[in-house]
């Protein structure tokens, strides 16, 4: 059969291989059949329990006839043989191992499940459910105490049932603390849900001490609870790394197995390791019974002669000669403890006495060591600004260094800046002497503007003057119209004093299209200006010729009109004479002679 620890499920069942969801009860009994008939009743009629694991560990009655009374398919059985006492921590192991659901019910063969006690007990990750002796309220409640609910991996995570235990008391409690080490919160069942089965005997068919006689079963419960307890916290602590009791299984029929230990028991305590657990149980429970032993008087007191005195005062009782040597004894060990006590008095005030002086030196020496301290800071403090100053020398230095340097870069730079500086005073001072020649042309050729916007006033003032003399001109054109006949010769010559008019008008032009030229580049304004005062020289010379063209076309208009009027007045006289003809063409050398004087115009 393999090894359980080295299963990945821990599962030996060789009928469900593969772990389900659902409830499983397991138990483990040793010749209770008695007992087990009254409980499992409660057990196979909860439907919420889907499987029953038990282990018969050799009982001395077959248990078969029982579970076929109660089999409802879901109980299987586990024969265990040729184990001589019952050890609970491998039943129940070996039981654990055999169930197939990840929840596991671990139920006494003593305890009836009672009514409505999944409902109160809802299990959820990170809890598990256990009775609680200390929270009983009679002694048969108390008895609860080794029940539990729980999940099956965190049952295994902390490797199940301490197998150091060997015999009755403390198991289930040492099971509880670890599963909470473990960091599962423990919640206490409601105790009207389970019932414990009174009986007497509870460590009948365990391994048990042989050594106390005349021990009631009580009594032997409590002392092997101390000496387990003893075992689990201070001996041999229980983990994964333990390897639990190995079992061969045989299949014997479809609800039963037959087991039987694979190898030797591998979890054995040395004797030495059991001796001193026994001799701090006796002593604790001594104690517990009112009866101390002192240090000094246990520490000199062999196992034997402990043994011996806890059996002279567990039969002190019925047995007179046991009761006078107990009487003795406790007796000869009060007085002891008396002197002791006096001892332990003069002794703790001379420790007293002697722990204020030690702490008068202590603080002494501490005033001491703190002075050195401080010294040795100050030291400390002192070697390390010399550290520092030196690297601030060295600092300084550097940077002195660099000061230099930087000082000849700085008189290199000002000589090079005052240099530059120099160049730009006078680039500044020719770009303000540039500045003011552009200023003053600017304000020369506004000059000239305003000048040629004058001067063009003027020509505008000829031109209207012109204008006005033209309306007068065409106020005569009937009468000039009528003599246009008599000057055609001087119309030519009006016609090419017009063509000389115009073009004089369009060099005008072509002066003011150059005027407009004048928003230039600056270099070429004086050339323009100068162009512009030649064609303005020219245009004063042109209007200067065209005033006096008008005043002497005036003056030969006026002689020509004395001349028509006196033309008039002679054909005036040849009109009378002559036939409409002659007066028709002298009036259309008027009309030809006025219309002459208008193109002139």
């Amino acid at each position: 059969m393999n090894d359980p620890v080295s299963v990945g499920t821990y599962n030996l069942n060789p009928f469900r291989k593969g772990i389900e969801k659902g409830i499983s009860l397991f138990t483990a009994v040793k010749n209770r059949e008695n007992l087990l008939a009254e409980a499992l009743p409660t057990w196979v009629n909860s439907p919420e329990i889907d499987e029953i694991i038990i282990v018969d560990w050799s009982s001395d009655k077959s248990l078969v006839p029982l579970i076929k009374k109660y089999q409802n398919g879901k109980i299987i059985l586990a024969i265990v043989k040729e184990q001589e006492k019952w050890i609970l921590s491998h039943a129940f192991n070996m039981a654990a191992r055999l169930t197939s659901r990840d929840k596991l019910l671990k139920i006494d063969a003593d305890v009836k499940i009672m009514p409505g006690f999944f409902e109160k007990h809802t299990l959820k990750k990170g809890i598990f459910f256990t009775g609680y002796w200390a929270i009983g309220r009679d002694e048969n409640e108390k008895h609860l105490n080794g029940n539990a609910f729980f999940y099956r991996d965190d049952f295994f995570r902390v490797n199940g049932y301490n197998e150091y235990i060997k015999f009755y008391g403390w198991d289930d409690d040492d099971f509880f603390l670890r599963m909470e080490a473990a960091g599962i919160r423990r919640i206490h069942f409601k105790l009207d849900t389970l019932f414990h089965l009174e009986h007497e005997n509870r460590t009948t068919y365990q391994k048990s001490t042989q050594y106390l006689k005349n021990i009631s079963d009580t009594e032997k419960s409590n002392i092997q609870i101390i000496i387990n307890r003893y075992i689990s916290q201070n001996v041999e602590r229980w983990s994964r790394n333990n390897r639990m009791l190995g079992f061969d299984l045989e299949i014997q029929d479809k609800q039963s197995l037959i087991c039987r230990q694979a190898h030797k028991d591998q979890n054995l305590l040395p004797e030495e390791k059991i001796h001193v657990s026994e001799i701090r149980a006796i002593l604790e429970r001594l104690a517990q019974l009112g009866i101390p032993v002192a240090e000094s008087v246990a520490g000199k007191l062999s196992r034997d002669e402990l043994i011996a005195f806890f059996n002279l005062f567990l039969s002190k009782e019925n047995i007179p000669h046991d009761n006078h040597l107990y009487t003795l004894i406790t007796k000869f060990n009060e007085t002891y403890l008396e002197d002791t006590k006096r001892n332990i008095k003069v002794i703790a005030k001379l420790k007293g006495l002697v722990q204020e002086h030690e702490l008068v030196i202590k603080g002494k020496e501490i005033d001491l060591q703190l002075a050195n301290n401080r010294l040795q800071d100050r030291e400390k403090v002192v070697e390390t600004k010399e550290g520092v100053i030196s690297e601030l020398n060295v600092l300084v230095a550097l940077k002195d260094q660099a000061i230099l340097e930087k000082d000849g870069i700085i008189q290199n730079g000002q000589k090079s800046i005052k240099e530059r500086d120099k160049v730009i005073e006078e680039k500044k001072q020719e770009l303000n002497e540039k500045e003011q020649l552009i200023l003053q042309k600017e304000l020369s050729i506004l000059e000239q503007e305003q000048t040629i916007q004058d001067k063009e006033k003027t020509i505008q003032e000829n031109e209207l003057i012109i204008a006005e003399k033209d309306r007068i001109i065409q106020g005569n054109n009937s009468v000039i119209q009528e003599n246009a006949q008599l000057i055609r010769e001087k119309d030519r010559l009006i016609l090419d004093t017009k063509n000389e008019l115009v073009d004089r008008e369009e060099k005008l032009s072509a002066a003011s299209s150059r005027i407009t030229e004048k928003e230039g580049i600056i270099e070429e304004r004086n050339r323009v200006i100068n162009a512009k005062e030649h064609v303005i020289l020219h245009q004063d010379q042109v209007i200067s010729e065209h005033e006096r063209t008008i005043l002497e076309d005036a003056r030969i208009l006026e002689e020509r009109e004395n001349e028509l009027l006196s033309v008039q007045n002679q054909l005036s006289d040849v009109y009378c004479s002559y036939s409409w003809r002659f007066g028709h063409g002298f009036f259309s050398l008027i009309a030809k002679l006025m219309f002459w004087k208008k193109r002139k115009l």
